[in-house]
């Protein structure tokens, strides 16, 4: 019996290409180089207002930027005719309005908008919304069309405001580092054969949890004499960056640890990667890292926190250690018992890389993609 016929949907997309490199630009980019884009008719409007060096600062750039891409934005809606309208969406306060804005368009053009949240934080917004910001979020969710989110423990933040068939769980991919960059064509780094190394790859921030790696090295490193640690990433602030090295430099630590600064390549990234043993990444707020998924597409053990969906892509026990966030001594206590165990770190690493090819390929991710957006057809 033949296959029933796809439909081809036209579709666009409103979001952010790389660079820069972060979480929401390389979801992105995997969307539009997969098979879910090829399937159908996608046009991406690549929206470039986030900077690590303007984050949540209002800006007259931005401002004229807004201008010129709804500007285009309508032009694209009237001359496409998209059916659908998949907006990333932000529940920082400043950026909530402009994407109220840009929402409000789409659903008055006709057009079935699909938010697509990346974070968690919809219910703490509308919690501390004052008597304009939460009726003009409430009338945003009772619009839409759908609510696309990243893992299943984001279902929560909406499950109160919006109808549950509402809420579409779409967990996000990344491209296969292994099969992009042979590993033959990796420079080996050179280190002393006994040498462990442990890396974190994250914006250096408070919430991602810095302070907690930080309170957990001098017991690390004085069971684990043989570990470094890498820090990868730009820093949150310069104030945060001179307090942390005061810290390193308090504990004498210099010898053990590196700040080696904003990772601008894929192939850059994949090779920080490969000269690591072991991830850590102790977020106190997070919705789903990408850099996990970059880890585990190494086979690296990682050490990471039960927040947002992070334990639905790191499994305790199997394919690493999950923490409280916070807990500097758990913390020490599971990087040293990887630290002690390099088949430990073996078993892991190869269950990590298994889980990630089960689920985490971008293959995967456009069955999802393609899933949900049937469903939505189907309704």
């Amino acid at each position: 019996m033949p296959k029933p016929q796809r439909t081809r949907l036209k579709i666009l997309v409103c979001g952010m290409l790389p660079p820069p490199y972060f979480g929401h630009s390389m979801v992105y980019e995997v969307l539009m180089a997969s098979e879910f884009a090829e399937l159908h008719d996608v046009t991406f409007l690549d929206m470039h207002f986030w900077s690590y060096a303007e984050h949540k600062q209002l800006t007259i750039t931005k401002l004229w930027k807004m201008l010129a891409y709804l500007a285009h934005y309508i032009y694209l809606i009237a001359a496409r005719r998209p059916k659908y309208v998949l907006y990333a969406i932000s529940f920082d306060v400043l950026p909530f309005w402009k994407d109220l804005l840009f929402c409000a368009v789409g659903i008055a053009l006709g057009r079935r908008v699909i938010l697509h949240d990346m974070g968690q934080y919809a219910g703490e917004l509308y919690d501390s919304a004052g008597p304009l910001r939460r009726p003009a979020l409430r009338w945003l969710l009772n619009r839409v069309s759908g609510i696309l989110v990243l893992g299943r423990a984001q279902r929560d933040a909406y499950s109160r405001l919006v109808p549950k068939e509402n809420i579409l769980v779409g967990r996000a991919a990344v491209a296969d580092s292994q099969r992009l960059f042979r590993r033959n064509n990796t420079p080996a780094e050179s280190q002393p054969a006994q040498t462990v190394r442990v890396l974190s790859l994250a914006f250096i921030s408070v919430s991602k949890g810095i302070w907690t790696t930080m309170h957990a090295l001098p017991k690390v490193i004085a069971t684990a004499p043989h570990a470094v640690f890498e820090f990868a990433g730009p820093f949150e602030s310069e104030a945060l960056q001179q307090a942390l090295l005061a810290f390193v430099s308090a504990h004498n630590l210099g010898q053990r640890v590196t700040f080696s600064g904003y990772v601008s390549s894929a192939l850059e990234r994949t090779q920080i990667y490969r000269s690591a043993d072991v991830f850590l990444f102790p977020s106190n707020r997070d919705a789903f890292s990408l850099v996990l998924l970059h880890a585990i597409a190494e086979s690296l053990p990682v050490v990471s926190t039960f927040e947002g969906a992070i334990p639905e892509i790191i499994e305790d026990g199997v394919t690493g250690f999950l923490i409280n966030k916070g807990d500097s001594d758990g913390l020490s206590d599971r990087l040293c018992q990887l630290l002690a165990s390099a088949e430990l770190r073996k078993r892991m690493g190869r269950a990590a890389r298994e889980k990630y090819l089960n689920e985490f390929t971008p293959q995967r991710f456009a069955e999802r993609l393609e899933k949900l957006f049937q469903q939505l057809e189907d309704r």
